[in-house]
């Protein structure tokens, strides 16, 4: 009697692949987004960039997979408005959720000059 066994790996491997070429094809692709980061009051932020408003984190509720791992974004320049708390430019490397215009997960983040953002006129004022 012949094994099966070698036509049931095949199976299984085929399976696995389309399985595979799915998930990644639903994937959200990583953007690379520049703009102002705000962070007014503790616990929230946000990428202000050409396309709207981007919620980071919100204090007590949502925050982006990755946020923990952000670097220190006040070395480039920070404005200060509230206490420790304010304003930078950075560029963030992303996947976005467009509906909800949440960021999904940050995979890295650095902050510029302010001169970048301010010199950029279709960026809205922080």
């Amino acid at each position: 009697m012949p094994s099966r066994l070698p036509a049931l790996s095949i199976g299984l491997a085929v399976i696995a692949a389309a399985a595979a070429s799915q998930s990644s094809a639903a994937a959200a692709p990583v953007e690379r987004r520049c703009g102002w980061l705000v962070n007014e009051t503790p616990g929230n932020f946000e990428l202000d960039d050409r396309q709207g408003q981007w919620t980071i984190s919100e204090q007590g509720g949502y925050t982006a997979s990755g946020f923990d791992r952000m670097p220190d974004m006040s070395t480039a320049g920070w404005i200060e408005t509230n206490g420790p708390h304010g304003h930078g430019c950075a560029c963030l490397s992303v996947t976005t959720e467009r509906q909800t215009m949440r960021v999904t997960r940050v995979y890295a983040a650095t902050p510029v000059a302010l001169k970048r953002c301010r010199s950029d006129r279709r960026l809205p004022t922080p």
